[in-house]
């Protein structure tokens, strides 16, 4: 089915027309004719795309650098097709990589889980990486399950209750010795 969709992909148009996104797109998608040609197609661009937001990030980085304050900020509120929220996260995870925090061969090609890996202290990403987190196929819930593991309250009860009965028996101990002084 996919040789058969992939086959019937419009060709370019050699009038004047101006070029679609789609036409670019499809650019050299003639020769796709296999689910594997499509997936290595589809992984480059993928690939691409996270290149992308991470130099996103740089160049948001480098207009709040620049800019005046207000200036900044409108860009990001009004000027870019993204939320402020989104910008805050393209440029802290290109402030980590940028500053060797993050080894970006290592890292997966989401800023959303590159994110979520910059919200670890030192200690904790020397963890991640220890437990194998911090490599390019990591999705987002592992680092996510990470933290959220790292993070729990400790059940400390029964270190709580074995210091009880020490001092419950240094008291028998102690009214003992008082006992045997009278």
């Amino acid at each position: 089915m996919v040789e058969a969709d992939a086959r019937a992909l419009p060709a370019l148009s050699s009038t004047s027309e101006p070029i679609t996104a789609l036409d670019e797109l499809l650019v050299g998608a003639g020769e796709l004719l296999t689910c594997e040609q499509f997936a290595g197609r589809i992984s480059t661009l993928w690939q691409d795309a996270n290149r992308t937001f991470v130099n996103i990030g740089r160049l948001l980085n480098a207009a709040k650098a620049r800019l005046d304050h207000g200036r900044f900020m409108q860009l990001v509120r009004q000027e870019v097709p993204f939320s402020q929220g989104v910008a805050n996260k393209l440029m802290r995870v290109a402030a980590a990589i940028d500053s060797g925090r993050l080894p970006a061969k290592q890292l997966p090609p989401s800023y959303a889980t590159v994110y979520e890996l910059t919200g670890l202290a030192e200690e904790e990403l020397a963890q991640a990486a220890a437990a194998g987190l911090v490599r390019p196929d990591v999705q987002r819930k592992e680092v996510i399950a990470f933290k959220r593991q790292l993070r729990a309250p400790v059940d400390r009860r029964e270190e709580i209750n074995a210091e009880i009965a020490r001092y419950e028996r240094r008291i028998v101990e102690l009214r003992e010795e008082l006992a045997s002084l009278a």
